[in-house]
């Protein structure tokens, strides 16, 4: 092994430019609206933050996701709406229900929606699957 050289995995030049950016935007965020702010925006520690920000680690993409929605940033080198979008699920229902998120106002129809009890009202829908 070269003098100075570094261990482990090589990373991809495009990691490297996402890194770059990173570190630009983390960096900023650092200054205002301050590291412990920002870094509680995410819901990540402060450690790491820094680390973002001295572009020493590039951050998962839920951190990613998560500043994305926060601070409206775009990032340059990928699309993070295309990425593929995790739940946390907390209820076995959840999982059943999961589909809704797809179904568009055009593909429901409210048939019936009447009092059940004095705390409880029952809606009847009419839901249209495309195959």
């Amino acid at each position: 092994m070269k003098k100075g050289a570094k261990r482990g995995r090589r990373r991809p030049v495009d990691a490297d430019l996402l890194l770059g950016q990173v570190s630009r935007v983390f960096g900023a965020k650092k200054e205002n609206p301050g590291a412990k702010k920002a870094a509680a925006e995410l819901g990540i520690g402060l450690a790491s933050f820094y680390n973002y920000a001295n572009g020493t680690t590039l951050p998962d993409m839920d951190v990613l996701r998560k500043a994305t929605q926060q601070w409206g940033i775009k990032w340059e080198y990928f699309d993070s709406g295309e990425l593929l979008r995790t739940k946390k699920v907390e209820t076995v229902e959840q999982l059943v229900f999961a589909f809704l998120d797809e179904v568009k106002p055009q593909d429901f129809k409210v048939v019936k929606v009447g009092p059940k009890a004095a705390d409880l009202l029952h809606v009847t829908l009419q839901i249209k699957f495309s195959a």
